[in-house]
């Protein structure tokens, strides 16, 4: 799955299982932005010197890799992007583990995260995989075209 920011309180989604739920010829999936991370995105943010300092103290190095879990509390108290998420008081405790890859570089490549929030006595388990690569390249970012755009799902 693809998900973008519009830069204007809104966020699309393209690909995974939203494709499924899209009126024909629509390729995106335009919806309010209520605050970043949500359970579509990475809650660690390796851009974030705070952030990655405290999971890297926090963690268990082998290798290439920085193991480790950190709570919702503690990553709003280090991390701009959870903090500026509007997550409720009643998440602090949600515990998030993470793997960090981390390249010949000392940089990080990749962030792997998982938590779990239980509901109505169901456990909902929430996984993001996220890869990072040409750190200090420069990126463009082009909104796709509006006729491939919808806020309705079928």
């Amino acid at each position: 799955m693809t998900c973008v920011g519009s830069g204007r309180g809104r966020i699309i989604h393209s690909g995974g299982f939203i494709a499924g739920l899209l009126p024909e010829g629509k390729t995106w999936y335009k919806e309010k932005n209520r605050g970043m991370p949500d359970s579509w995105s990475q809650f660690i943010n390796p851009a974030e010197a705070k952030t990655l300092a405290r999971l890297l103290k926090n963690g268990t190095t082998k290798g290439d890799t920085v193991s480790g879990s950190i709570t919702v509390k503690e990553l709003k108290a280090v991390s701009a992007w959870v903090s500026a998420a509007r997550i409720g008081k009643e998440h602090d405790g949600v515990k998030i583990s993470y793997t960090l890859t981390l390249s010949s570089a000392g940089l990080v490549s990749r962030v792997r995260s998982t938590y779990a929030l239980a509901e109505d006595g169901t456990t909902y388990t929430s996984t993001v995989d996220s890869r990072y690569t040409g750190w200090g390249g420069k990126v463009s970012v082009k909104a796709p075209a509006p006729a491939t755009v919808t806020t309705k799902l079928r």
